[in-house]
Parts: structure tokens; sequence; C-alpha cells
């Protein structure tokens, strides 16, 4: 289906064109809405005439968009008006389809109130809405069936399983895998449980959209972690990147930089980790999510630890202590726990220090007896076994149609062939790269420019004409400036502070052209201003041995240019902004 939005015609009912749209684009509970879908939504919404039913499908599903975006305090607000304002039946698909998203970002949140919505929801969507339902009875079986024996939990899940493989519904599939690696993690079954994630990952790719497509792939990332499996876990985020050019959404960035940093963390390499963050924290105002904050801080004060900075661990540590019961990071995670203990020590406090080793103690004991709890049970192997043949079935219906496609693909095999053969005379014939491969080709970067789509709903497309004339005039009896080794330290700044999707040029000896692909548009302005501090601290880092850094007024200068649409004219607009900076040059 095209991306655009659904005609309506004149004089007809808007309420039939929405009836009909939902049924065409269901939006389950597992998935995300497409963008598609979102933007046709919002202006749905802003139709006069809609039935309350209507209002409020549509509400929930740009409530569920958000929360894929990790907008979760907006979406919260507009949930608990719609359960409070009794025009929602709670006979109705929709009531109950609020009720599990409140569950779900209560869940978000650490708060113990999200099992409570999503048993009700159970109870009112159960043999009715399927998707609702299934969601509802997972999130309660891995987070709120705290009673509920270990081996009658694993059957419960298995049976879900083996129920909708039968039905053949791949995404509930998925969600369903994800759902018993979390049990398997909660019992430190990390390697079962990245097996878990892992399939759920793989048939998400083929039947999930946007940032949903990604969270299973920070559970195996995650999962690695707790495995020491710190080389399998880099060729996944190496995957996570690669998938992300795609998805690259304010919530998908930020668990990019979590799963990212915390490798950095584990592996104790510190110069990066600091790179991470920074990188990281560009995204931190986008999400409301408390936890990817508390991450954030615990990295921050690792990055502190290591550089023994006495302040900045104090300063954690009340945060830390601040929290009581309530930390985002569970009291149970060892790792924490042990950071927790090595500060202490750090600051000499031996009767605290002594107290976060018992923690941890406790924590590490309570593992081992978990392991041995979850030994009795791990006797499931016919249960895997019945997995398989079932998976083997849902495999089998679709060989049919594989079939129908195979000429299909052998036929497209060859146009691929020709084509890549084509292509790659063609890119070494156009692209010219520097000595040591860092700079990109300004003629190539700009047709990569003209070719950035029109940007999303509330984003937009972002042109910087950075200028390094001023510090090059500040710094001119230097021998060294913006040679090639110089100007590959200036590269490697802008490769540091920028996103995959993102394009950088060299235009000229001393001008840098920097494109900030579909951002937010209050972000983009930070986002340069971050660039160019990075690049003013690099080059005076070049110099402090040198000169006297303190007597130059090392300074760049900055023209950006913001538009939603796309750049077919980048001529005309590189021209506007080299008059920008001139003018400001005379006016200094």
């Amino acid at each position: 289906m095209p991306f655009s939005a659904v005609a309506i015609e004149d004089g007809g009912d808007i309420n039939e064109e929405i009836g009909l749209f939902l049924n065409q684009n269901p939006v389950k509970t597992f998935d995300c809405p497409s963008d598609y879908v979102s933007t046709n939504v919002n202006r749905f919404l802003r139709s006069a005439n809609l039935s309350d039913e209507f209002e409020a499908s549509l509400k929930l599903i740009q409530t569920h968009y958000q929360i894929c975006q990790g907008k979760y305090v907006e979406a919260k607000d507009t949930v608990e008006m719609l359960l409070s304002n009794g025009d929602v039946a709670q006979s109705s698909r929709n009531y109950s389809y609020a009720l599990y998203q409140l569950g779900f970002i209560l869940d978000v949140d650490g708060s113990p109130d999200d099992c409570r919505y999503y048993q009700k929801a159970d109870r009112l969507a159960k043999n009715r809405f399927d998707d609702i339902a299934l969601s509802a009875q997972l999130s309660i079986l891995t987070e709120c069936s705290t009673t509920l024996p270990l081996a009658e939990k694993l059957g419960k899940l298995y049976a879900l399983l083996e129920s909708f493989t039968k039905k053949g519904d791949p995404a509930a599939i998925a969600h369903i895998h994800n759902s018993i690696g979390l049990y398997y993690s909660s019992i430190g079954q990390e390697v079962l449980a990245g097996e878990q994630y892992l399939k759920a990952y793989e048939l998400g790719l083929k039947h999930y959209n946007s940032s949903n497509l990604l969270s299973t792939l920070v559970s195996v990332i995650t999962s690695k972690y707790a495995t020491r499996k710190y080389d399998k876990a880099w060729e996944l985020l190496e995957e996570y990147r690669r998938v992300n050019r795609k998805v690259n959404t304010p919530l998908s960035n930020s668990w990019l930089f979590l799963a990212e940093s915390g490798y950095y963390y584990r592996t104790a390499d510190f110069d990066a980790l600091r790179k991470s963050l920074a990188r990281w924290e560009v995204f931190l105002p986008q999400i409301q999510s408390a936890r990817h904050r508390a991450l954030y801080q615990w990295y921050k004060a690792g990055v502190c630890l290591n550089d023994k900075n006495v302040a900045c661990v104090n300063d954690y540590l009340t945060l830390y202590e601040s929290y009581g019961a309530n930390s985002p990071i569970p009291n149970t995670n060892k790792d924490h726990l042990k950071m927790i203990m090595d500060i202490h020590l750090f600051l000499g406090d031996i009767e605290s220090s002594k107290a976060a080793f018992d923690r941890f103690s406790d924590v590490m004991f309570s593992n081992a007896v978990k392991l041995q709890e979850a030994g009795k049970i791990l006797g499931v192997a016919q249960l895997h076994s019945q997995v398989l043949a079932l998976e083997q079935d849902l495999i089998a219906t679709q060989r049919e149609r594989q079939a129908t496609l195979f000429k299909y693909a052998i036929v497209m095999l060859l146009i691929v062939l020709i084509l890549s053969v084509y292509l790659r005379k063609k890119y070494f014939e156009q692209i010219r790269i520097e000595k040591f491969g860092r700079e990109i080709n300004s003629k190539k970067a700009i047709t990569e420019i003209k070719s950035v789509p029109r940007a999303d709903h509330e984003k937009t497309n972002a042109l910087a004409l950075l200028d390094l004339k001023k510090f090059k005039d500040e710094a001119k009896e230097l021998e060294f400036i913006l040679t090639q080794n110089m100007m590959s330290k200036i590269i490697g700044t802008l490769s540091n502070v920028t996103r995959d999707n993102d394009i950088v040029a060299r235009i000229s000896e001393q001008q840098f052209l920097i494109c900030l692909v579909n951002i937010e548009e209050r972000t983009a302005p930070q986002f340069f201003e971050r660039i160019q501090r990075a690049l003013e601290s690099t080059l005076a880092n070049a110099l402090q041995h040198s000169v006297d850094v303190g007597k130059l007024n090392l300074s760049t200068s900055l023209s950006i240019y913001l538009s939603t649409e796309s750049f077919d004219d980048i001529d005309d607009i590189l021209d506007d902004l080299k008059v920008s900076l001139d003018k400001s040059f005379s006016v200094a």
C-alpha cells in the first residue's frame, strides 16, 4: 500500500471512510502502527462529526504509535482520559485496548499497578479480542504471576505458542517467543532466553513495523552480555545499526546507544563509552523513559568512577539513594550492585561497601537457588520438539506460496547480478576518496542529499554549512592547519557525532556540508551546535601543544537551513548558506 493519505470523496460519510480504513489496516497490540497508518489517523482526527467509537479507536492507535516512539507520558494522559470520560463502552475492544496500553506504560515505569490493568484487560478481551488477550496473558505470566509454580508457568507459555502456531499467526508467535525469553531470563537461563529472543527477532523482521522490530534484538544483545559473549554481542550491535537505518525513531536510537554503552561499560572501554553516551544524550530528551535515563546515569557514573571524579560519583550515589525501592534499575542487577560496592570502596566508606557486598551476595545466592529450582523443570526437551514440529507445519503452509515465487526469484537474481556489475563499475568511476578513506566526495554527497526524501510527519531535514575560516585565520602561522593529518582528525570528529544515516561532505578546503536526515525540528539546531562544539574542541586539542590556545579565538561559523521537503534545489540552498556565512564574516 503506498504511503499517501486515504482519499475521501466529496459528500461521503467520514465514519464510513474511517471504518473501511480501520478494517483494511488493523493494528495489533504486539506490533507498532506504520507511519502510513499514523499519518492517516492524525488526519482523520481533525475531521468533524466523528462518532465516539471511531474517535476512541483513532486516539488509541495514536497513543500506540506514541508508545512505540517512547512518548509514554503523552500516551498515558490520553489513555487515562479515554478510560475516565465514560464515552467508551466497557464491552468494546477500545476499552480493553486502553486498559492494556495503560498497563504497558505503567510496566515501563516499573509501577506495581501494571498487573491490575493487565488482568482487567485479559478478563474483558478473553475469547473476543485475540491480540489484546494474548498480550495481557503474556504480561501476566512474565510480570505478575509470582506465586505460580515455574513448571506451570512454562507450560502455559508453550500452550499459547502451540495455539497460535496452529492458527498460523507469525507475528503473534514472535510475541510469544519474546515472552518465553523473558521467562527464561527471569530464572537465570540466559542462553535459552537468547535463543527465544532471536527467534522472535527473525520472525519480526518479516512481520513487524517501526521500533517494535528492534526491541527483541536489544533483548538478544542483553542476553549475550549476561553470558559474557561480547564478540557475538558486537556482531548483533552491527546488525542493529543496519536495521535501524530504516526504522530510525527516537526510541530505536535510544535503544541503540543503550546497548552500545552497555557493551563499552562491560568491556571497560571508557573512551568509547564517553562517545556513546554523548550520542545517546541527544535522544534521551525525545523519549519519556525513566529506565533509559537511569541506565544512562549508571553508565555515566561508571565513567566518573574510572576517572576518579569524586564529585560526580557522589552525585550519582545521592541520585541512586533517592530512588529507594522505586529504582528504575532492578535491585537484583548484579552488575549495578557491584558498581555501588566499588563506589563506596572508592569513597572510603567501608561499612557501606560491606552492606553493598552483602546485598550482592544475597542476589547471587538467590540466583543460584533459582537455577536449582529451574533445573527441575528444564527437562522440557519434548516440549521444544513439539514446538519445532509445529513451526515446521507453519513453514510447510508457506512452501506452496514460495514455489510460485521461485521462478520470479531466478529472474530477479539475474537482474540483480547484471545491475550490481554495472553499479560497481559506476561506483569506482565516480567516487574519489582521499588517502585515508575518510572524506566523502562532494559531488557524490550532493547527489545523495538531492535524493533525501521528504521528512516524516513532525520531522524535518536539516542542512548546515560549517566553515573553518575564522579558525584558520587565527592559527594561520601553524603549518599543519588543514593538512591531511589535521583533516583526518576533523573528519573523525564529524563521523563520531553524527548518525549513521546522516551525510557529511568536505566541499572546499575549509567548508563542510552536513545533512541531518529526518530529525525532529526542535532537535536539529541543538544537534548542529553540539557538532560545532565537538569540532572546536578537536581543533583546540590539536593546537594545545603548539600554541597558547587561550589567546586564540578558535571558533567556527555555522549556517543552518531546515525543510520538510526534499533538497532538489540543493545548489540554490548551498549558495544561500554561503552568502549567510559571508555576511557573518563581514559583520565580525
